[in-house]
């Protein structure tokens, strides 16, 4: 991807040509994301600003976004100096990611005033900053203090200085960008990015693609047929090598020279760069967001699981040691037959087993006597007996627990933002998290989460429903579906419940329920995966069992390819 300088400026002018705006709307759905309802033109539109440390940018969003009850701090002075207020111009300074907002709003006293509004996409040092007319700022997202930044400072009542730029030249204002090079050194790529202000990596090598031998004799020609290729911009996302990149202008450069992102496994044009930027963030964000607000779940069943394993060992370790116990009760006995021939004894004595006719060595404590010895070895006997049932009863319990905690871990890996919180409940109530207090709306929004499973359709017109975890397993296999319907789970491994709300589906359908139990799996990886299918009826749920845990019979199994719903 390149949100770069000449990316930026050609944002802008989009969004410039609808202008003026009235600001309807101010809303902040987290600490990097703003959002202005704007209407203009005739037509409301969503612009979104974020301050996101990989995914900074802004553009005009399709998107919806869950808004906090109580809004942030700089979200109320926002709404209380433009909220309402027309944006009249959206200006780039220089040709660097630096956005100014000049927006015309009233005051408390009712007189027009201007405010700015600069938006510093710089990936973990972006800022959103509101100032007067004279920069004086009011308040920003994001506060630099003298102690934290020396070279300038971002706080109320200080005067608002642009990030510094290194001196570096708008390409727009060279004439001869040659004579800022030198071809002896190399690298004419990381020279054009160091030389010419919001020239981006890919900027530069698509710049230098144009050619297969670049020279001081054409270069002036590739780098204005560059510029002037990208005054008519194409918003374009391409697939090169499984990633994904997006530009102004088709990654060939209208050039067959161009080798940089070749070969291109997919491309699609946009017509708006703001639709761009949409799809090709809108997923990533949600990711990020969704691995940012799940750290701690992720660590805490890693946690759990390691330890969980440790103590399997150490319990099969003592399992292994109790199996011997009827030696120590055997070794008592003997003690106890022979006791009056032992009365000089070393710290071993060797008597005859009378059950085999075979000698034995048994140990002695030699501070005490034969008869303590033998009291020794049988109270070992009773202790490791009583052990063995205990120990017995942990390992299946400590399994169970390694099979729920497998199961949360699976279902991490297609979570959403909707179910966070569900896992989050699951494991406070397993007692693998500590309660944290949460506000009685947030509790009112999850009530119905269980019912965010995925809903699906075959090929062949049958429903599916897929979990994506264990209280929405829970819920498809016994609220949702019927006796005679189809419940689908991979073999011996945790993952999905899958079901065919049909009561005579296809066989195309069901090789498809199969394939998605086998692709929202912890084998979604493989290629050749067992997946097992039941009627309903079959399906049983014990009593006390934890959420998602069933048991099964009359089971068929498949061999299917995991498949995921994109």
């Amino acid at each position: 991807m390149a949100f770069d300088g000449l990316f930026t400026q050609f944002l802008i002018h989009e969004l410039h040509s609808q202008l003026p705006q009235r600001i309807q709307k101010i809303q902040q759905a987290d600490h990097e994301h703003l959002i202005f309802t704007v209407k203009g033109q005739q037509k409301k539109q969503k612009l979104l600003i974020s301050t996101h440390p990989m995914y900074a940018r802004l553009h005009m969003t399709t998107s919806s976004f869950d808004i906090p009850f109580d809004p942030p701090m700089f979200t109320k002075v926002l709404r209380k100096h433009i909220e309402g207020g027309m944006i009249h111009e959206i200006n780039q300074i220089g040709n660097d990611r630096l956005i100014q907002f000049v927006i015309e709003s009233r005051n408390d006293l009712g007189d027009l005033t201007t405010y700015h509004v600069y938006v510093e996409v710089m990936g973990k040092h972006s800022n959103i900053i509101l100032t007067t007319k004279e920069d004086k700022i009011i308040d920003s997202i994001k506060h630099l203090t003298p102690n934290t930044n020396k070279a300038r400072t971002i706080m109320p009542g200080f005067t608002y200085d642009t990030p510094a730029t290194q001196n570096k030249i708008n390409p727009f204002d060279v004439d001869t960008p040659v004579k800022y090079i030198d071809f002896n050194q190399g690298r004419l790529d990381k020279q054009v990015m160091q030389s010419f202000e919001g020239l981006s990596p890919m900027s530069a090598k698509l710049m230098l693609s144009q050619s297969r031998f670049v020279t001081g004799d054409n270069f002036n020609q590739l780098f204005k047929q560059f510029m002037s290729i990208c005054q008519d911009p194409q918003p374009t996302l391409w697939t090169s090598n499984n990633k994904e990149f997006f530009y102004i202008t088709h990654p060939n450069i209208q050039s067959e020279a161009s080798t940089y992102f070749t070969p291109f496994e997919d491309v699609k044009t946009y017509d708006t760069i703001s639709e761009l930027c949409d799809a090709f963030y809108k997923d990533r964000s949600n990711k990020a967001k969704i691995d940012q607000q799940a750290k701690d779940l992720l660590k805490t069943i890693e946690q759990t699981k390691s330890r969980l394993k440790s103590k399997l060992e150490k319990l099969n370790n003592e399992y292994n040691e109790a199996i011997n116990m009827d030696e120590y009760q055997l070794k008592g006995e003997l003690l106890t037959t022979y006791m009056h021939q032992l009365n000089n004894h070393s710290d071993q004595v060797e008597v005859i087993n009378y059950y085999t006719n075979e000698p034995i060595t048994i140990e002695i404590d030699t501070t005490k006597s034969i008869n303590d010895n033998a009291q020794k070895y049988y109270a070992k006997y009773q202790k490791l007996k009583r052990r063995q049932k205990e120990v017995t009863a942990q390992i299946k319990q400590t399994k169970e627990d390694l099979q729920y905690i497998d199961s949360l871990h699976q279902s991490m890996q297609t979570i959403d933002l909707q179910d966070i919180d569900d896992v989050r409940e699951e494991m406070i109530n397993a007692g693998f998290l500590k309660k944290k207090k949460s506000k009685q709306q947030h509790k009112q929004k999850n009530k119905k989460s269980h019912e965010n499973y995925i809903t699906t359709t075959a090929s062949t017109g049958e429903t599916i429903l897929i979990g994506k975890n264990n209280k929405q397993n829970d819920y498809i296999t016994t609220k949702k579906a019927q006796n005679n319907h189809l419940w689908f789970h991979i073999k011996d491994m945790p993952g999905s419940h899958v079901v065919i709300l049909d009561s005579e589906p296809t066989d195309d359908a069901i090789e498809q329920a199969a394939q998605y139990a086998a692709g929202y799996s912890s084998a979604h990886m493989s290629d050749n995966v067992e997946v097992d299918y039941t009627y309903i009826k079959h399906v049983h749920k014990p009593s006390g069992a934890k959420p998602g845990f069933v048991t099964y019979d009359h089971q068929t199994t498949l061999n299917v390819t995991p498949k995921v719903l994109s």
